[in-house]
């Protein structure tokens, strides 16, 4: 598992913790890992087509004002990528406290044509579902509903217009060469 984050003192703070588990669980948390990064702008530098079962977008930034909407971590044109690199059946997994950005990041996976929502019963079998929302202070809030949650599976029908695109990206050192 591993953690991408924009931010020095998050990313500091995160590796604190992870060196801190495997001090306390000696053998354990060896997968587990964090690293400094626009993960906005370089997603595809760290994954192959297809290798990600899981992707996790806990209380991202909800960047209110409208000319900030660009940043905010789901959005059309971030859903391509991150359909690219997640494997069939593949789950992004989704948590707010912001309503507005709740009600925006279902908008764009349900309008996403890679990916559909997870039925009733899957997602009362998940045991992530339940972790979400009780592992963290944010996810025990009284305003983080599980409703707002949205857990789309990644169906990867077609994927030709996602490699035409990433095979046009000039210069070595943007995408591996395995990614286009």
């Amino acid at each position: 598992m591993i953690g991408m984050e924009l931010r020095d003192k998050v990313t500091e703070y995160v590796k604190e913790r992870v060196l801190a588990l495997r001090v306390a669980h000696p053998g354990q948390y060896r997968n587990v890992s964090v690293v400094r990064t626009n993960s906005m702008k370089y997603i595809p530098n760290y994954f192959e087509k297809g290798q990600l079962s899981k992707m996790f977008f806990l209380f991202p930034d909800p960047h209110f004002k409208e000319k900030n909407h660009r940043r905010r971590v789901i959005s059309p044109h971030l859903l391509d990528e991150y359909a690219y690199v997640l494997g069939v059946g593949g789950i992004i997994y989704t948590i707010t406290d912001a309503e507005e950005l709740g009600e925006w990041m279902k908008a764009c996976l349900e309008g996403h044509s890679m990916f559909e929502a997870l039925t009733d019963e899957e997602l009362e079998a998940d045991p992530v579902v339940k972790l979400l929302s009780s592992a963290t202070k944010e996810g025990q809030k009284k305003e983080t509903q599980i409703s707002r949650l949205l857990f789309p599976r990644c169906d990867h029908r077609d994927h030709s217009y996602l490699d035409h695109f990433c095979a046009s990206i000039p210069g070595p050192g943007w995408y591996p060469a395995c990614f286009a």
